[in-house]
């Protein structure tokens, strides 16, 4: 980005950053007057911050901002009313880090909801959370290793497989029908005429006596 701040920070290790306002400077402790902040910076010493990650709230990481050059931290306080780089690390110096995109978070206080850290037109103030809230953040040496894309395998349930199994053709010829041959109807042969009984022959007629 600037000097020696060229890696991307996404607040995986305490580390020393600068923090990049809509402006397009750098947030500082004010030369003369540290425990003040504005909106002039550059990458040099009053520009630059210690990161000490302090655990998470409501699924953010949550930070303190600690200023390399008064060793004095970041907080917001008096009911969301006052900004300054006086406090000595208690509740008021917690921040939430919401990221919005890449390296760019908007500073939440833990303590006071809906305050943010921001640099609007007239200066630092106490942001809403709106677009001059958002801080790019650059650390001198790379935050962490960067990731390599995670190949899943998902096994699929086996689909069933319908196989078809083609059984040649058969082809199967009927035993040939036994051949059924009719009864032949039993006629009687007409009865025979009876022979005639044979007619007893006649006696002979006694010859007569002499």
């Amino acid at each position: 980005m600037a000097g020696p701040f060229q890696a991307d920070y996404v607040f995986g290790k305490n580390n020393l950053v600068v923090l990049r306002h809509p402006k397009g400077k750098f947030l500082r402790v004010k030369p003369g007057d540290l425990n003040q902040i504005d909106e002039n910076g550059g990458v040099g010493q009053f520009a630059r911050w210690n990161i000490e990650l302090d655990g998470e709230q409501d699924g953010l990481k949550v930070v303190k901002l600690k200023s390399q050059k008064s060793g004095k931290y970041l907080r917001i306080y008096n009911n969301g009313l006052t900004i300054d780089c006086g406090g000595g690390g208690g509740k008021w110096t917690r921040f939430k880090c919401r990221p919005t995109s890449g390296n760019s978070f908007k500073f939440e206080s833990c303590e006071l909801a809906g305050k943010y850290v921001a640099v609007q037109p007239r200066g630092v103030v106490v942001g809403g959370g709106g677009k001059y809230t958002e801080f790019s953040v650059w650390g001198n040496q790379p935050d962490a290793a960067p990731q390599q894309p995670q190949v899943v395998y998902v096994q699929q349930p086996a689909q069933p497989v319908v196989v078809v199994v083609q059984q040649p053709q058969q082809t199967y010829e009927a035993p040939p029908a036994e051949e059924v041959v009719p009864a032949q109807e039993t006629v009687a042969a007409p009865a025979a005429d009876p022979e005639p009984e044979p007619e007893p022959e006649p006696e002979p007629e006694p010859e007569p006596t002499y």
